[in-house]
């Protein structure tokens, strides 16, 4: 996707949501030599994995569930871990009834505030290839004396977002078996409404995190660092424009 492709998008989305106070994998950028042959620009990132969960969040790797938005689109795929417990709580989500005490049930198996902050990124950007696929739930199970945590949602491979060409509607995912589900359930509560609300008025005003200020800034820093590797780039694989200037698809 040459018109719309930046490099930085999925570092940019996953650096926003560490501002948002949420947990994100870490990337960086790196020049790629094979055999001494250069060979372009490249952004390694932390594989969300059980030893990913556990040196980041405690415990041991095997304690830990790892749930995958699949290629194939809409399945879950069970990364580390078992689905039992995922299953467990989407069941939970799918058929409970709008009440206090369903909430709470739910705010008990789902880290909310994660979820509202992972969604409302993921809507601000735009994000396009998701959540069909392209998302991670991580949760640990009550073992070795630990009790259990409630899932938390990471961001993966968000590169097509912010699109200059294209404007999209994110607000109305609602994709089965995935966090999007969960959200679209989570809006018929009062209590969920209000902790959104919360969360978009932190992020999105007063100096939040989604700030254009903010936003812009934490863009144009990482631009800063592949301005001048673009050079390397461009001539190691060639222009990236999809059509000659003057003309359209």
């Amino acid at each position: 996707r040459p018109e719309n492709a930046t490099y930085l998008k999925d570092v940019w989305l996953k650096q926003s949501l560490r501002d948002m106070g949420q947990p994100a994998t870490r990337s960086d950028f790196v020049n790629l030599f094979v055999n001494g042959l250069y060979w372009g620009y490249y952004n390694p990132s932390e594989r969300i994995d059980a030893p990913f969960c556990a040196s980041h969040f405690d415990g041991r790797a095997e304690d830990w569930d790892v749930m995958a938005g699949d290629e194939a689109y809409n399945v879950v795929e069970v990364r580390d871990g078992n689905q039992h417990d995922w299953d467990e709580m989407m069941t939970m989500v799918e058929t409970a009834s709008v009440s206090p005490a369903a909430y709470e049930a739910i705010a008990g198996r789902v880290d909310l505030e994660n979820l509202a902050d992972y969604m409302l990124l993921h809507l601000f950007a735009e994000c396009e290839d998701w959540p069909q696929h392209n998302w991670y739930a991580i949760h640990r199970r009550a073992t070795n004396g630990l009790p259990a945590t409630a899932w938390t949602f990471l961001p993966w491979d968000q590169e097509v977002l912010l699109d200059r060409y294209m404007r999209r509607d994110r607000s109305g995912v609602d994709n089965t078996n995935t966090p999007a589900r969960i959200y679209a359930r989570m809006r018929a509560f009062p209590e969920f409404r209000r902790l959104f609300g919360d969360r978009v008025q932190k992020h999105l005003l007063n100096g939040g995190a989604l700030t254009p200020e903010r936003s812009i800034s934490r863009l144009e820093t990482l631009a800063a660092r592949l301005h001048s590797a673009m050079v390397a780039e461009s001539a190691r694989w060639g222009d990236a424009r999809k059509f000659t200037i003057g003309t359209s698809p």
